[in-house]
């Protein structure tokens, strides 16, 4: 009975043990399979967090990487725009430095124009000069104004060659337009004060008459003497006939007006 209660003590002792040691080394085991566990997981975790960075940078760098693409691409296109423009402009230069050589040479040709055909100019208008003071005194003082402004146009050498031709020219055709008129006008006989009021007659440069407004005095102008030479009383008529016609403007009829010999052998 005490070896029994003995061998039983000892039994459950023993198992006690046993169950102590079994006890401690499920855990031992259970923690040391759990470590191994927990590493993985938490580089598991890691790696997802560096892997969504590492896609947030690469996302960021083809962001980057687009937008520095656009602008390579705007700085080409701006840079194409420029060459164009700049061939353009060489191209403007090249013209204008063409047309610059061409106004050269034709002002070197002006020039030499000028020197040829300016003293031509100062003959045509000294002839014009002697025109006008030969020529029947009708509208002397507009005429010599006239000339006077001509000269002084013709002494600037600042003006361009053909503003002084176009300016004679202008003088030659008024001067050519008096020889083929038939004018009638009323004036003062001479620019003397208190001169009387008469009416005058210019046939061209043929001949100038004038006539007393009551008709009874009637004269012609001898631009060889420079006077009137009085008509006789045969002529009053005929030119009081032709002073109408010129003074309404219809259309003129034959009149025979007095000529002296001189306008004769000029006109003949």
């Amino acid at each position: 009975m005490s070896m029994s209660k003995q061998l039983l003590h000892s039994t459950c002792a023993g198992s006690r043990v046993a169950a102590s040691v079994a006890l401690a080394f499920i855990l031992t085991t259970s923690t040391s399979f759990a470590s191994p566990v927990d590493e993985a997981l938490k580089l598991s975790v890691q790696g997802q967090r560096m892997a969504k960075k590492s896609q947030q940078k690469i996302e960021q760098l083809d962001d980057n990487t687009r937008k520095m693409l656009l602008e390579y691409r705007n700085l080409q296109a701006r840079i194409q725009g420029l060459e164009a423009h700049n061939s353009q402009l060489e191209a403007r230069v090249q013209q204008d430095n063409e047309k610059i050589a061409l106004l050269q040479s034709e002002l070197e040709q002006i020039n030499v124009s000028r020197g040829e055909i300016a003293p031509m100019l100062q003959q045509m208008f000294t002839a014009l000069e002697q025109l006008v003071d030969n020529d029947l005194p009708f509208q002397k003082p507009m005429r010599q104004q006239q000339l006077k402004e001509l000269k002084g146009d013709l002494g600037d050498a600042g003006k361009p060659l053909n503003q002084h031709l176009d300016h004679l020219l202008q003088v030659y055709e008024k001067e050519y337009g008096y020889g083929n008129e038939l004018v009638g006008w009323q004036a003062p006989l001479s620019d003397e004060p208190g001169s009387q009021t008469v009416n005058f007659l210019r046939l061209g440069r043929i001949a100038l008459y004038y006539q007393s407004l009551d008709g009874s005095k009637s004269a012609w102008w001898d631009n060889h003497r420079k006077n009137w030479q009085m008509l006789d009383e045969s002529a009053t008529g005929l030119l009081a006939e032709a002073i109408r016609q010129a003074n309404t403007k219809t259309a003129p009829a034959f009149v025979t007006l007095p000529i002296s010999s001189r306008m004769e052998a000029c006109c003949s």
